[in-house]
C-alpha cells in the first residue's frame, strides 16, 4: 500500500480499489467470466498481440527518452497509464478510421479540449481516500445513468435532472479549484504541473506516426487481398500491387480512395489499372 501511495493519489487509489472490487465481482458471474476470457483470447491472437506489443514498446521508448532527459519520473506513471488506455489504446482500436481526413485532427483536438484543462485543474485537489472511495462511484453511477437516460426519449426528465446534478457538482468542484488557485497559486504554476498538462498532448502527437503506419500497413494488406479476388489475371494482380505501392507509397488518404474505387473500376488489364489510379489521383489533386 505504501508503494502504491508513493505514485498514486487518493482518487487514483480509490479508482484502483473499485476496479479490483468490480473485477472480482464480475469473475463470479459465469457469463461475464466467459466473455472476459474470450476478449483475452482475442487480444492474445498473434497478429493483435504483435501490434499491442509494438505499441507498448514504442510508448516505453518515448517514456524512457523523456526520463533520460529529466522530463518523466515515476510520479507520472498513473497519468501515463490513463493516457495509454484512454487515448492510445482507443486510437489503436480505431486505426481503420485513420484514413478519414479528420481522424488525427479529431484526436488532437480532443486532447486540447477544455475538459482536459478542467480535469487537469480538478485533479490538483484530491480529497481523503474515504471521501474519494464514495465520490468516484457516485460520479460513475450518475454518469452511467445519464448515458442510459440520454438514449431513450421517455427518460428525458431523468436526463435533465442528472445533467443538472452533474452541473452543480462540476460548478462546486470548479469553484473550489478556482479558490485554491487564488489562495495557493504557487502550487499550481510549477514546472511539474506544466509537464502534466502537456504530457498527454505530446504523447498523442508522438503516437501519430505509429498509428499512421498501422493504418497504412492494414490498408495495403486488405487491398492486396481484395485484388486477388477482383482481378482475375494473376499477372495483372501482381502488376496492380506494384503499381499501387509505387503510386501511393505513404499517402494513406489517396490509398483509401483507391481501395474504395477498385471495386467500382474492377480493372482487368494493366491499362485499366493505370487509368483507374490516375482517376483517383486526379480527385485528390
Amino acid at each position: 500500500m505504501n508503494f502504491l501511495s508513493t505514485y498514486l493519489d487518493n482518487r487514483e487509489l480509490a479508482i484502483l480499489a473499485w476496479l479490483i472490487i468490480l473485477f472480482m465481482f464480475f469473475l463470479t458471474k459465469k457469463d461475464i467470466r466467459k466473455s472476459f476470457f474470450n476478449v483475452i483470447k482475442s487480444i492474445l491472437k498473434k497478429k493483435i498481440l504483435v501490434l499491442n506489443i509494438t505499441m507498448t514498446l514504442y510508448v516505453l521508448v518515448i517514456v524512457y527518452g523523456f526520463k533520460s532527459i529529466g522530463l518523466w519520473n515515476y510520479s507520472y506513471l498513473s497519468d501515463t497509464a490513463i493516457w495509454f488506455f484512454g487515448v492510445a489504446f482507443v486510437m489503436f482500436m480505431n486505426v481503420n478510421n485513420a484514413g478519414k481526413d479528420d481522424f488525427f485532427k479529431k484526436h488532437l483536438i480532443e486532447n486540447l479540449k477544455l475538459v482536459i484543462l478542467l480535469e487537469f485543474l480538478l485533479n490538483f485537489f484530491v480529497f481523503s481516500f474515504w471521501i474519494e472511495i464514495l465520490f468516484v462511484p457516485t460520479l460513475l453511477f450518475i454518469g452511467g445513468m445519464l448515458g442510459v437516460s440520454s438514449a431513450y426519449k421517455k427518460f428525458e426528465q431523468v436526463e435533465t435532472l442528472l445533467t443538472r446534478i452533474l452541473g452543480v457538482i462540476g460548478l462546486g468542484l470548479l469553484g473550489y479549484t478556482i479558490y485554491k488557485i487564488i489562495t495557493d497559486y504557487q502550487s499550481i504554476f510549477t514546472v511539474n504541473n506544466l509537464i502534466l498538462f502537456l504530457m498527454p498532448i505530446v504523447l498523442t502527437i508522438l503516437l501519430i506516426p505509429l498509428i499512421y503506419f498501422y493504418a497504412l500497413f492494414a490498408t495495403y494488406e486488405l487491398l492486396f487481398l481484395r485484388m486477388n479476388y477482383i482481378i482475375r489475371d494473376d499477372t495483372v494482380a501482381s502488376y496492380a500491387k506494384k503499381k499501387t505501392f509505387r503510386s501511393f507509397l505513404f499517402n494513406l488518404w489517396s490509398l483509401k480512395d483507391w481501395a474504395k474505387n477498385i471495386n467500382i473500376s474492377s480493372p482487368q488489364t494493366n491499362h485499366d489499372v493505370i487509368e483507374a489510379i490516375k482517376s483517383v489521383k486526379l480527385k485528390r489533386a
